[in-house]
């Protein structure tokens, strides 16, 4: 993919997308790897159609080498 470069380094990133924060996570590809610090996502979207539970927005942020660093209850967020 061609790199843009505009935004090397991105230090937070806050997810609501209605139900579809781990895909859109998963469409960040290689990026959240590689330019992201910190992701904060919607804990629970399993009340929406196609949502994640909990446990696989964790495994997913884990897989792409992040740790939990706060779960507000409604949020996890992740460095």
């Amino acid at each position: 993919e061609e790199d843009p470069g505009k935004f090397p380094i991105l230090e937070h990133i806050k997810v609501d997308a209605q139900g579809a924060d781990l895909e859109v996570l998963k469409g960040a590809g290689h990026w959240l790897r590689e330019r992201v610090v910190c992701v904060t996502a919607e804990k629970v979207a399993s009340g929406y159609r196609g949502g994640h539970s909990p446990q696989e927005l964790y495994a997913f942020m884990l897989s792409q080498g992040f740790r939990l660093l706060a779960d507000s209850g409604s949020d996890y967020t992740f460095v």
